[in-house]
């Protein structure tokens, strides 16, 4: 992904505070959802190549105070239990903390929507 879409996607988040919950995994062959970015989730193997999602965030715009919270999923494969009651607890925390929370995947819509259906959030698009 071009930096420039990345540039407006963090120009338009909501906060300059944030905290990013990251569902991104796998995709179902094995690739790295992280491959297309100029980034690597912290469960990916070490390359020394690419930053890890959090570092790059922070060297690319140190004017926000943007926090990344990693649970690897699977894209197009249910959230397993577990894993599903870890998300949770890390937004509740994050909510009570007051802060704004996003929540995202690679297509926003089935694993996203698992969580936020478990939660009892409602979804906000566009």
């Amino acid at each position: 992904m071009p930096k420039k879409i990345i540039d407006q996607w963090v120009q338009n988040l909501p906060s300059k505070e944030i905290e990013i919950v990251s569902l991104l995994g796998q995709k179902p062959d094995g690739t790295s959802e992280y491959s297309f970015y100029p980034f690597q989730g912290g469960f990916d193997p070490n390359d020394g190549e690419k930053p890890l999602f959090q570092e790059w965030l922070a060297l690319h715009y140190p004017d926000r105070r943007i926090k990344v919270h990693e649970h690897p999923t699977i894209d197009f494969s249910p959230i397993q239990r577990e894993e599903l009651e870890n998300v949770a607890i890390t937004i509740n925390l994050i909510l009570q903390a007051g802060k704004t929370v996003l929540l995202i995947d690679s297509g926003g819509q089935t694993r996203t929507g698992t969580v936020c259906r478990y939660l009892k959030l409602q979804e906000k698009f566009g």
